[in-house]
């Protein structure tokens, strides 16, 4: 019997555990409508992979996986924060134009395939383990690596 509600209570605490999961695969058009203008304005010829909702904390998060092994990463509201074209320039425009500017000038000769935005700046890779640092008015504040 004491086996019988040890399985019982195992069991339950497995389907608890799965049901709390926070991570789900969810449609295209789940996504918010200024994500959706987002990748087709700039993503075009990319074909859509899948799309991951979760939470964390109290945010909802949407991760958007293209062909080529492009990842995106949206808030709820639908804005950019994280982009990793890995195997490609980032798009033109993407950046604001006073940061395209100064990489046009100081690093023309580097690709720049990685931007994220999670830490209110924007960190921008490139080619040999080199990361710009811009403020979030797209001020260069460091360059690392490279």
């Amino acid at each position: 019997m004491k086996k019988y509600i040890f399985i019982v209570v195992t069991l339950m605490g497995l389907l608890m555990l799965q049901g709390c999961s926070k991570d789900s695969e969810v449609s295209y058009d789940d996504l918010p409508e200024k994500a959706k203008v987002f990748i087709a304005n700039y993503f075009p010829s990319r074909d859509f992979v899948y799309v991951e909702k979760r939470k964390e904390g109290k945010s909802t998060i949407y991760e958007v996986v293209l062909d080529l092994n492009v990842l995106l990463q949206f808030n709820s509201s639908g804005d950019w924060y994280y982009i990793d074209c890995q195997s490609s320039a980032l798009p033109t425009g993407v950046l604001p134009s006073s940061i395209t500017e100064y990489i046009n000038e100081h690093y023309p000769n580097y690709t720049f395939y990685k931007v994220d935005m999670r830490y209110g700046r924007y960190d921008v890779s490139a080619t040999a383990g080199l990361i710009l640092i811009f403020s979030s008015e797209g001020i260069f504040i460091a360059a690392q690596g490279g």
